[in-house]
């Protein structure tokens, strides 16, 4: 795996990662831990939405690579995902996309696309 954005909410320690296939998307990958030095149980890619601008679906996600998973300061249990989106063609012209994350009963992540979002998402 690559580009690991690792981030702990409730005693739980999470990892958002790319598969390695150079400039190629690909599926991000999902993990939960009770420790930081595993084991570490992986899921299935949890996203929905397409990116409009490239028209990539959840199983590419979103065309983009994660870079980094924050609280959000004064609002507990709140997270952003945030994911560098490369253009081979034109390296200097890379772009960020910030997405929400939600937690399903079973305490695993979502990140779903918004072309717009606030912080009440």
């Amino acid at each position: 795996m690559e580009a690991p954005a690792i981030f702990k909410r409730n005693g739980l320690y999470y990892l958002l990662a790319s598969a390695c296939t150079g400039w190629e998307p690909n599926a991000a990958r999902c993990a939960i831990s009770d420790s930081i030095f595993g084991p570490w149980l992986e899921w299935e890619n949890l996203r929905e939405g397409t990116n409009p601008d490239r028209g990539f679906r959840p199983e590419k996600t979103f065309v983009a690579q994660s870079t980094y998973v924050f609280p959000v300061a004064g609002n507990p249990d709140t997270f952003i995902a945030m994911f560098d989106i490369w253009n081979p063609e034109n390296a200097i012209d890379g772009r960020y996309v910030w997405l929400p994350v939600t937690f399903n009963k079973n305490n695993e992540f979502s990140i779903r696309w918004h072309d717009r979002w606030n912080m009440s998402v």
